[in-house]
């Protein structure tokens, strides 16, 4: 009989989840890896519901729609209706005799069968807001959510986290053993550039990465801007991933770009800064490190995780505004240092954070913990 793996998601979860299904092949290639977005493929299943589900939630969170920054599925994903859809495909779709193991990505679903064995592969938690000062409140949710997040994290035979900031709040929050949690990390999901470009030291550029503007420290950032300017006149500040309003001069809004302008960013600006208010997993500073680029961000989350504080960047706490200007203003005017630490960082991503690393980590756990498997 035909052995089988199925692999749920949503969407790319930046770009993570194509990385991850190639892992799954590559380190299972005698099982098929069967694919199930769980909003493309499962909760499409039911349109009448779907359409439901997509309109009461939207309507419930309106001006966060209004503003651009989620598709109808994110606010589907907050009612726990979502959850028992996608539980009763599942069960409908999937031949328990024929299939080794369910793997999730996120906790924003329940893909588990009881009589299967069941992973999660996540960078947080909705409880994990509580540890990082400044970031507010999550976004709400529907009744039971919460609930029905706690024992889906008891139903995995295994988590793997992409940080220990996740695998901490597992267990503080969720009372989840630690032996059932496994940081693996991540690894980037750029192509790797073959050499770093030498920088243009007579033109000073932040950039700064994130679609939320305000939970990835913006406005802070604007404000130590503002003080760097005064010193640095001709330094300027790139936007990507959002485009905020009233932009004082100096600020140029680049919005959504390709991976392959993305890469020329790296390479052109002269830090990244990004400080984030809540960090997940920093995605972003691995990038950035990639292409040799030193990183200001915060310790909060995975950020001090991804940053090596002095050696590959800096640590600010993201209610310091002065802090950050301090810290751009340093590499700034210390080039040399700089590039050090970009290449410092280079290396950390070449060493920890490769994809292979990370499919090895879980790949062993599944077969000698779980399945059993040589």
């Amino acid at each position: 009989m035909s052995r089988q793996i199925v692999f749920v998601k949503y969407g790319s979860f930046s770009l993570v989840n194509g990385r991850v299904e190639a892992m799954l092949r590559q380190q299972f290639p005698d099982r098929k890896v069967v694919t199930l977005d769980a909003a493309k493929d499962i909760l499409s299943s039911y349109p009448l519901l779907s359409l439901w589900l997509r309109i009461k939630t939207v309507l419930a969170a309106l001006p966060a729609f209004l503003h651009g920054r989620h598709s109808q599925w994110d606010f589907v994903f907050r009612d726990v209706q979502a959850w028992e859809m996608i539980s009763r495909w599942l069960a409908k779709e999937i031949d328990p005799a024929k299939t080794d193991f369910i793997f999730q990505t996120q906790g924003m679903f329940d893909a588990s069968l009881s009589s299967v064995p069941f992973f999660i592969y996540t960078d947080h938690t909705r409880r994990a807001h509580r540890h990082q000062s400044g970031g507010g409140a999550p976004a709400s949710v529907g009744p039971g959510w919460e609930v029905a997040e706690e024992r889906l994290y008891h139903k995995a035979d295994a988590i793997f986290t992409l940080s220990r900031f996740c695998e901490d709040s597992l267990v503080s929050d969720y009372g989840v053993p630690r032996e059932k949690v496994l940081t693996v990390s991540t690894g980037i999901n750029i192509d790797f550039p073959e050499e770093v470009r030498i920088r243009d030291r007579s033109k000073p550029v932040v950039l700064f990465v994130g679609v939320e503007w305000e939970v990835k420290g913006g406005p802070e950032l604007l404000a130590a801007f503002a003080e760097v300017k005064k010193q640095l006149p001709a330094v300027e500040l790139w936007i990507v991933g959002c485009n905020p309003d009233g932009l004082p001069p100096g600020v140029t809004c680049l919005g959504r770009v390709d991976r392959k302008r993305m890469a020329q960013l790296f390479a052109e600006a002269s830090v990244l800064c990004v400080p984030s208010r809540i960090e997940r997993a920093s995605m972003v500073a691995l990038d950035a490190a990639a292409h040799g680029l030193p990183v200001i961000t915060t310790p909060h989350g995975a950020g001090s995780e991804r940053v090596r504080d002095g050696l590959t960047g800096l640590l600010v706490d993201p209610k310091d505004t002065l802090g950050f200007s301090s810290a751009i203003l340093h590499l700034l005017k210390n080039p040399d240092l700089a590039e050090e630490m970009g290449r410092a960082g280079r290396r950390m991503v070449e060493q920890d954070f490769t994809w292979s690393s990370v499919g090895s980590k879980i790949a062993n756990r599944i077969r000698t913990k779980v399945l059993g498997l040589s």
